[in-house]
């Protein structure tokens, strides 16, 4: 049976290297969520969603894109919160990530706070695993601290990894 897998993280303005992933600490991270991702793989995975934002979401798209080429069975969804998010990034990595998802998917109505929550449990509800790049040391309350708490409280099978253990 398939199974699928969701991503929660920050954005780049959380990480001390911001959104430069050639900085040796973003290389750490990127090589973890890529092991993390084929691990997820391994175990049976073959969906999963992004939620269209900036920093972790697209990095772990694009780490999807390129393990599709070897996988051509892997699907993505890229899960955006409304309609017309984030329409004025110009990124490469972030436009890259929106070009090669399978599917692009509006989760809610709303244009507020709410919807990013909206978007974040219909991720997790929709999953098996959570890859979750989060730090409990960090005491940050973000959202991304909401979707881990949230997929505790479901009993989603969770691969978290903790930032903070990079930066040494």
């Amino acid at each position: 049976m398939a199974k699928t897998c969701c991503f929660t993280g920050h954005r780049p303005q959380f990480f001390p290297w911001g959104n430069d992933t050639q900085d040796p600490r973003a290389q750490k991270l990127l090589k973890k969520l890529k092991s993390a991702t084929e691990t997820a793989i391994s175990q049976g995975v073959d969906l999963f969603y992004c939620g269209g934002a900036r920093g972790v979401d697209t990095w772990a798209a694009n780490i999807i894109i390129q393990l599709k080429k070897e996988n051509p069975n892997i699907r993505l969804i890229i899960a955006i919160p409304f309609a017309g998010f984030n329409a004025d990034v110009a990124e490469k990595d972030y436009l890259d990530s929106l070009a090669g998802a399978d599917q692009i998917i509006v989760t809610s109505q709303r244009t507020d706070e709410e919807s990013y929550k909206i978007r974040d449990r219909y991720m997790v509800d929709n999953s098996d695993l959570v890859i979750a790049v989060y730090d409990e040391r960090t005491g940050l309350r973000s959202g991304t601290y909401q979707a881990w708490k949230y997929a505790q409280k479901q009993k989603r099978e969770i691969i978290q990894i903790r930032w903070l253990d990079l930066l040494r």
